[in-house]
């Protein structure tokens, strides 16, 4: 594990606590600053019930003069499939 990272692996309600808008942890998470990165729908399986399990990340702070590379499509680490570049169809000489 990174120093800039924490992990937090699960949030659930108590069964009998469901139904009574305890789900609303997704809400509280995005007021406290989180952001949803990704989701796996209906992957977590209480009895005869599918839920998505949701991705969330919040970002800690880095040190100063830190350069992130890759956090976006164009970005300086990102994959030429993730750029949508035509350099794997041509190979290097184009």
């Amino acid at each position: 594990m990174f120093a800039h990272n924490a992990e937090i692996q699960k949030v659930v309600a108590h069964p009998h606590a469901r139904g009574r808008g305890l789900g609303l942890a997704i809400a509280l998470y995005e007021r406290l600053g989180f952001t949803i990165w990704g989701r796996r729908p209906n992957v977590v399986e209480v009895r005869n019930h599918r839920f998505d399990e949701v991705r969330m990340s919040l970002t800690l702070g880095r040190p100063p003069g830190v350069i992130l590379h890759g956090s976006l499509p164009e970005g300086a680490g990102s994959s030429l499939l993730r750029s949508g570049s035509d350099a794997l169809a041509c190979g290097q000489g184009c």
